[in-house]
């Protein structure tokens, strides 16, 4: 029988750093977080106690780093099962490789996704691969050799791992490999959600998620794990090179015959009047953590940094922090704009968010579900973000 390892039998180095990003956090069950929290935090179900989970960790990360056997894995399992007289639910063989195949799954699956936005100007594409064999889910049998943009919004809930014991990959694509193999870019396959009941630490709860995907893995373990960092450079760049951009997409919003000033929404929360000097606390007091995930009107997801907001947010926008989630959620007109940099040539497709708060329109600008800016204005100085193609007008 063959051992078990980290996929292909060899570490690297983005799942080796996937892992070690994350943080001990202690906890009664798998789904007291979810989806995109488990980017950021290493859990073992019911291990509740520091030093269990530290020890825990220890053998995760040296099985992540040295592409250590299920075997291997076990004896270290037992170990700090005897050390620490850990009760816990489950058999022996079902726990050890629960625990271990989901860790460095996600990890291999993370790294890959790191990898592949690397590559995105070689290999542009991420190619969906399956283990055909008898243990295969139907769904994900249908999904192998999927070949689609490494940006499209499927992967952003359809990026393997897909559910417990998923043995699914998804590998960077070049142009060059799909004419050799005479493969083409699909049609991105449908995506139909359903309430799955979950048991949280809040009670019963229902977590939408796409069908043929397991409850609590509907979302892309590497684009929550970086991307922050993606974010960060995203807005630096923007702040050094805004004026080095020119809008190729005609259009207003007098050409759309869209009123002067946006209607008003009910603002879901005040604006901060006075920003504490710890403006990265303040962040993340207001996202409820370092990262939060928020659903577009599309159903494509953008990752908010506190630390990138903290640090490229002027004050005026920094304040409005509390209502940044509505306008991405549910913004009053949606924009969208090819622009070409007057220096490079590079050509990038933007949408921009717009919502009235009552005292202030807040922009959110986006380049490929990245948050590159955020813009406070009153309702005439808004009317310069209102350019290009409207998307979107309630």
């Amino acid at each position: 029988m063959a051992h078990e390892t980290l996929a292909e039998g060899q570490p690297f180095q983005e799942a080796v750093d996937y892992f070690a990003g994350k943080l001990n956090l202690p906890t009664e069950r798998w789904t007291d977080i979810r989806e995109g929290e488990h980017a950021k935090a290493f859990v073992v179900a019911g291990a509740q106690k520091a030093a269990l989970l530290a020890d825990f960790r220890k053998a995760v990360d040296r099985a992540v780093r040295d592409g250590e056997t299920l075997d291997s894995f076990r004896k270290r399992f037992d170990e700090i099962v005897a050390r620490h007289g850990w009760s816990y639910k489950g058999s022996r063989g079902w726990r050890s490789r629960t625990i271990y195949q989901t860790n460095i799954r996600q990890a291999y699956n993370a790294g890959r996704w790191q990898q592949a936005q690397q590559l995105r100007q070689s290999h542009p594409y991420l190619r969906y691969e399956a283990i055909d064999d008898g243990r295969t889910r139907p769904e994900h049998e249908a999904w192998d050799g999927t070949i689609l943009p490494a940006d499209d919004p499927w992967w952003d809930t359809h990026m393997p791992m897909n559910g417990w014991g998923c043995r699914c990959s998804a590998l960077p694509t070049s142009e060059r490999e799909l004419e050799r193999q005479g493969l083409s870019v699909s049609e991105r396959p449908p995506v139909t959600m359903e309430s799955r009941p979950v048991n949280t630490a809040a009670g019963p709860v229902d977590w939408p998620t796409p069908q043929g995907i397991d409850a609590g893995f509907g979302y892309n373990a590497g684009r929550a794990a970086y991307g922050s960092i993606d974010q960060q450079q995203a807005m630096a760049a923007w702040g050094e090179n805004a004026e080095r951009w020119e809008r190729l997409t005609g259009g207003d919003w007098q050409s759309a015959q869209q009123p002067q000033a946006l209607a008003v929404d009910d603002p879901p929360a005040p604006a901060r009047a006075e920003l504490p000097a710890d403006r990265a606390a303040y962040a993340r007091e207001i996202l409820g953590g370092e990262a939060a995930h928020v659903t577009l009107p599309d159903g494509s997801q953008a990752v908010l940094s506190a630390d990138a907001l903290a640090k490229n947010l002027d004050d005026a926008a920094l304040r409005q922090l509390p209502r940044l989630q509505a306008t991405l959620e549910d913004p009053r007109e949606a924009w969208l704009a090819f622009e070409r940099h007057a220096d490079t040539g590079q050509v990038e497709l933007r949408r921009r968010l717009l919502r009235h708060h009552g005292d202030t329109v807040l922009t959110v600008q986006l380049g490929r579900n990245t948050v590159e800016a955020v813009h406070a204005d009153s309702p005439e100085q808004a009317n310069r973000h209102r350019v290009g193609h409207l998307t979107r007008s309630r």
